[in-house]
């Protein structure tokens, strides 16, 4: 995908979100409307993503009757069913209720953080710190302003450090993502330090540091606020861990070589089910549920 159609695909994500955000804002649809006849792309682009958004929204929950059929491969269907039943019974007894949408954690001073699903924090807070520690995920904050306790993330190694404005902190793969919403951020490693602020992001490898450098916000800024999951250009088997996080169930992908296929695009993980279908299925997949909290995708050949 060249870097253009990859902009301007994130670009129709984020006035997705800001238009399902603010509905009947006129001025937000009238600066839409100028976005969308200013290029091709853009127009192409955005009728992508709400095909896309139109799919995760319409695809009604698997039914029985959508399971595999007995006369074919009897034997290995019943293997393999009673197999599943086994689990799922298994897993049925740790269910949790549905995920919803992030809601905050409320800290002493008054700031507020919103972590995404499967993210892992710890919080010191005293009378001379306000730290937290992102051991895993990423987590948006809203900052109280208190100039003799400045607010610091530490994640991976990397340090941001704040008075009070709005942020988003991810853990990558290879390194780490800050997103500015307002206000400013000084970000830090030994010798490295790095300033950016509202509309600016910066990614981090720490065996890079000097390469890194602030770019323009591409999309929404901390889409797991609003249970939201956006992917530029993922692997589905990457995606399919984020989705079965807020699913709180389990997900079951039998096609590697599905898995290895990379898809872009916008996903509501109220309706886990819809997404993952509106993920597999450009690509020949399906999903089933085979269980209340069982989903299994494979290949419409299996």
């Amino acid at each position: 995908m060249s870097d253009s159609r990859e902009r301007a695909e994130m670009q129709a994500i984020d006035w997705q979100m800001r238009l399902h955000q603010s509905p009947r804002n006129p001025l937000l649809h009238l600066r839409h409307l100028r976005w969308l006849g200013s290029s091709p792309l853009h127009r192409e682009s955005w009728d992508a993503v709400q095909a896309m958004w139109r799919l995760t929204a319409e695809l009604q929950p698997a039914t029985r009757g959508r399971w595999p059929g007995k006369a074919r491969r009897p034997r290995l269907v019943a293997i393999a069913s009673a197999a599943c039943m086994l689990l799922a019974v298994f897993l049925s007894w740790l269910a949790l209720p549905s995920h919803t949408a992030s809601e905050a954690l409320l800290s002493e001073d008054g700031s507020r953080i919103w972590p995404a699903a499967d993210t892992r924090l710890e919080r010191h807070m005293d009378a001379s710190q306000r730290q937290v520690i992102l051991h895993k995920g990423a987590a948006f904050f809203e900052v109280a302003a208190d100039s003799s306790r400045p607010f610091t993330v530490n994640a991976s190694g990397i340090e941001v450090l704040v008075v009070g404005t709005a942020f988003a902190v991810e853990l990558l793969d290879n390194g780490v993502q800050v997103a500015v919403e307002h206000g400013r951020v000084r970000i830090g490693s030994g010798l490295y330090r790095q300033e950016i602020g509202p509309g600016q992001m910066l990614r981090i490898d720490p065996a890079h540091l000097q390469d890194a450098r602030p770019a323009d916000i591409v999309g929404p800024i901390a889409p797991w606020r609003e249970n939201l999951l956006v992917a530029r250009n993922e692997t589905i088997d990457s995606l399919v861990g984020k989705v079965a996080a807020a699913h709180t169930g389990f997900v079951w992908l039998r096609d590697t070589e599905l898995g290895r296929q990379r898809v872009t695009g916008l996903y509501d993980l109220n309706h886990p089910e819809q997404a993952l279908a509106s993920m597999v299925r450009p690509h020949g997949g399906q999903v089933r549920r085979i269980w209340p909290n069982v989903l299994l995708i494979d290949t419409r050949e299996h």
